[in-house]
């Protein structure tokens, strides 16, 4: 079949441009797709499709026809998970609202007698925002950032933990050619509903070559746990640069071989029998770092270095989640990590572990330099390294009258720069006495009582605050809870609907002690507290 087999086509201006459309009659609406498909795969084209009546664009998938009885089990079953999807879409915990960041199937399905076959209807992806293109992930100029990237592998998440938790369904192709990543958002869009299916023994489709899971290339039939393999090779792709079991080893099997990929007794050797990690801790001769052999060619190795230097730069807790699944979860598909594991992975990076360069970039605090600049990343404001501390006398601080005398520390940063601890006695002191850059800038004043173990700050106004409170209680176990908030003037007990930010340092009651994490974010400066 080719592009545009329809029986009726007219012309449309698009944009300026006139374009040939197929014509496609559907419950009561004309759709007229455009022949010149965005995307093809093995089975399908994807072309833009307009509904007549209101202009809306939506994605068309239209599906080639089929060569032999397999191809046409293969498009029945698809058309058996479209049309559940439609009966029964994916939706968050409610079990009402569509679940985000997943592309649905939408209108219906559309049976194409010309060519024996048949297409469905998609939400449309603007492809000038997302892309499924992986080389900009790469780029200096396009590359996300830590925060995007972790907003990126947190839709990702969600989505899958929606498709596996909430509607008890498997995808079973994850790819990068099925998920849209926009990098200035920091989200991630996922679509291609074909083989979303509950847990069967029919095999829609094994997945997709480097992406699938040990158990499938060995015949095994994809299910939840092939999904978790399949979405860490995503993840560990899109962040590194590679696929994680391929390193010298594999490279030196295939020259000496003389065997490429997609032979399928050497996928499974290497990537199933066989495989091994690139960064296995425990068997590094599959690495790729320090490579010496001559088997390897230099565009490979430049490429595997660039590959090791990410891998080096990664926090230790993503670097344990992906050495967890691609070496114990190689066989024991109960050890690897989970979406919802990896979500809260990344929610916890993005919350408390990101730094912000002064050209405006997020770097993750293990870092000592920034990759987009190269400027020298400031320590994280919990790793003080200078110590000081203001005079009241000095700066005009009064003492707090009838407050027992006593202290506590307060580590603080302006702008990124260098972490100062100061200690704060019964006094009231201005910010601005802390840190000399800040001039007459007194976005708020600190006071601090003994008597009743609270700071107070005052003056908030027109500042965003970020508040993380750390409690521990007597066991010595630590919590943690977020606030935020926009300051019209104060806050009270940590409660954005009062008057006063009250920081309570001891609850006598429940025998909890509090540290606060403080954020205050003005129009030209960004300050940063760490009290208790």
């Amino acid at each position: 079949m080719k592009p545009g087999d329809y029986k009726e086509k007219r012309t449309k201006k698009v944009n300026g441009k006139d374009i040939t459309v197929g014509v496609i009659p559907y419950n009561g609406d004309i759709y007229e797709v455009e022949l010149k498909g965005s995307g093809q795969g093995g089975f399908a084209r994807i072309h833009r499709a307009f509904r007549q009546r209101d202009g809306r664009v939506f994605a068309f998938k239209e599906f080639i026809n089929p060569k032999d009885e397999q191809d046409k089990l293969v498009h029945a079953r698809i058309k058996g998970n479209i049309k559940n999807l439609l009966r029964k879409p994916l939706t968050e915990a409610d079990k009402k609202t569509p679940l985000k960041y997943f592309v649905p199937p939408a209108i219906g399905i559309v049976e194409l007698p010309e060519s024996n076959s048949f297409g469905y209807f998609m939400e449309f992806i603007d492809t000038k925002q997302y892309s499924n293109k992986t080389k900009h992930l790469f780029k200096k100029e396009t590359m996300p950032d830590a925060k995007a990237l972790c907003g990126i592998v947190k839709s990702v998440s969600h989505v899958f933990y929606g498709i596996h938790n909430i509607s008890g369904y498997f995808y079973k192709d994850i790819n990068t050619g099925n998920i849209y990543i926009n990098t200035n958002k920091g989200e991630a869009l996922v679509a291609d509903a074909d083989n979303i299916s509950a847990s069967s023994t029919i095999k829609t489709v094994k997945g997709t070559p480097h992406f699938m899971a040990p158990e499938v290339l060995l015949g095994e039939t994809p299910d939840g746990k092939t999904d978790l393999f399949s979405l860490a090779v995503y993840f560990y792709y899109i962040i590194i640069g590679g696929y994680p079991l391929e390193g010298v080893r594999t490279e030196e099997y295939y020259i000496k071989n003389d065997k490429l990929p997609g032979d399928a007794a050497t996928d499974k050797l290497l990537y199933a029998t066989n495989a091994l990690f690139a960064f296995d801790p425990n068997d590094k001769s599959n690495r790729i770092t320090d490579v010496d052999t001559s088997q390897v060619d230099e565009s490979t190795k430049g490429n595997w270095k660039c590959q090791a230097n990410r891998w080096d730069a990664l926090p230790q807790q993503v670097k344990d989640e992906f050495i967890k699944t691609f070496t114990e979860g190689l066989k024991n598909r109960m050890r690897r990590t989970t979406d919802l594991q990896w979500y809260r992975v990344f929610d916890d990076l993005e919350k408390n572990h990101l730094v912000k360069c002064s050209c405006g970039k997020y770097s993750f605090d293990n870092s000592s330099n920034c990759r987009f600049c190269g400027n020298k990343i400031s320590a994280p404001i919990s790793k003080p390294v200078q110590q000081s501390a203001p005079n009241p006398a000095q700066t005009g601080a009064k003492p707090n009258a009838g407050a027992k005398a006593t202290s506590l520390n307060c580590t603080f940063r302006v702008n990124q720069g260098v972490p100062k601890t100061v200690q704060l006695n019964n006094a009231v002191y201005s910010f601005s006495s802390f840190d000399s850059t800040l001039g007459n800038q007194s976005f708020f004043s600190i006071n601090y009582n003994s008597a009743n173990k609270t700071y107070t700050f005052k003056n908030l106004t027109n500042a965003t605050l970020h508040v993380k409170v750390f409690f521990f209680d007597e066991n010595n176990k630590q919590k943690t809870m977020n606030i935020n908030g926009v300051m019209k003037s104060y806050i009270e007990n940590v409660c954005p609907s009062q008057n006063i930010l009250n920081l309570v340092m001891k609850n006598e009651k429940t025998k909890t002690v509090c540290r606060y994490m403080i954020t205050v974010s003005t129009k030209n400066s960004i300050i940063e507290l760490l009290i208790g």
